[in-house]
């Protein structure tokens, strides 16, 4: 699909998140490339009116345009429904910077869908296209170990603050390769403090304020 934009802000959002890829595909050494994915991440997560006001859709154009791109140089027949082209396609890209790419390929290509009634694999989750956290933890968790990054699907309970409807959450907690510290990554957000501990992620993800922007 192609999204028309019909306001300044929404220009305005297109051609930053553009010109924020474009940074990013002109980088060449991987930690120019690390540098040049925060604020993509940061971008993407800071809008209050994302999901409501057509942002997500903005940002779906962007970045799937992005992703077809290298689809169409490591697999010109690559099937986004196919999980084992996902893999191949994540394994061609260094292990630092799968957790960003991971992030920004859910964003990308699946929509939340908090109705399913099935048991999650990932299978099923690429085949569908949509579903919620449980389903983009497994989803996370299968990518994570096919490129060799240490991680866990984690259940946890959260307080009411942010979440009063949704008082459980499943997430997974994945370890960086080089520096051996832990993050998370969900369907709302990729958490880009690095934690000594996997324990300081669940909280984290406790008091994360992206559950206030986006719902479960």
């Amino acid at each position: 699909f192609i999204t028309v934009e019909t306001t300044p802000l929404k220009i305005a959002f297109r051609n930053n998140l553009t010109t924020l890829i474009d940074k990013y595909n002109s980088s060449v050494n991987l930690e120019d490339k690390k540098i040049a994915l925060v604020p993509i991440i940061n971008f993407l997560t800071k809008y209050k009116t994302y999901n409501t006001n057509g942002y997500q859709s903005i940002a779906k154009d962007v970045l799937r345009s992005f992703f077809e791109k290298q689809f169409s140089q490591s697999n010109p027949d690559f099937d986004i429904s196919s999980l084992t082209d996902i893999k191949d396609y994540f394994k061609t890209i260094t292990p630092e910077l799968v957790p960003f790419l991971l992030f920004l390929f859910i964003r990308a290509f699946y929509e939340t869908d908090a109705n399913n009634s099935y048991t999650p694999t990932p299978e099923m989750f690429v085949k569908n296209g949509k579903g919620e956290c449980d389903d983009i933890a497994v989803f996370s968790y299968a990518i994570f170990k096919e490129v060799g990054i240490k991680s866990y699907v984690v259940d946890m309970r959260f307080n009411d603050k942010y979440l009063p409807t949704y008082p459980w959450h499943r997430a997974t907690i994945f370890q960086w390769p080089v520096s051996g510290k832990w993050s998370g990554i969900d369907n709302n957000c990729l958490l880009l403090n690095k934690r000594t501990s996997f324990e300081r992620v669940v909280l984290d993800f406790n008091n994360n304020p992206c559950f206030n922007q986006y719902g479960h």
